[in-house]
């Protein structure tokens, strides 16, 4: 396993991590180009627009993918973030500390996805996506209904 490029709970300058890495530096979900990387960054701010990120446990944090207006799809990055494992992608995770600084919490997997309504930027609803993944290297026991 490759070593992690950050340091948990360090912060960062969001616009270091794109000079360096690449990626989009104004969207929530930032692949690279350049490395196999995929950046997710979480904040208060998100909460005006729909966007319920959280910890649902120590292990498992629960995403909402992006769009702001309509139904959420499997486009973009939202694609990049399901089917990162097979693309062999990382994603690590990031929260807002203040304007332009952000804090390295983990590296994340894929574990399941779901739907969920919600509202748009017009506050029209619609179906948003939220994303479920794990610590990397954590195991989930999985329990047969």
């Amino acid at each position: 396993m490759d070593p992690i490029p950050f340091i948990p709970n360090q912060l960062y300058k969001r616009t270091d991590i794109h000079a360096l890495y690449g990626g989009n530096g104004q969207s929530g979900i930032s692949p690279s180009a350049k490395f196999p990387y995929i950046f997710i960054f979480s904040g208060k701010t998100g909460n005006q627009y729909g966007y319920k990120d959280r910890w649902d446990n120590e292990n498992i944090f629960s995403y909402t993918g992006e769009g702001q207006i309509g139904d959420m799809k499997f486009v973009k990055g939202n694609l990049a973030l399901r089917d990162h494992i097979n693309n062999g992608k990382r994603v690590f995770l990031f929260e807002y500390q203040k304007s332009g600084i952000v804090k390295f919490i983990t590296e994340l997997e894929f574990f399941d996805f779901g739907y969920f309504p919600t509202t748009d930027l017009n506050k029209n609803e619609r179906d948003g996506i939220k994303f479920f993944f794990k610590r990397k290297g954590v195991q989930i026991p999985i329990t047969p209904a």
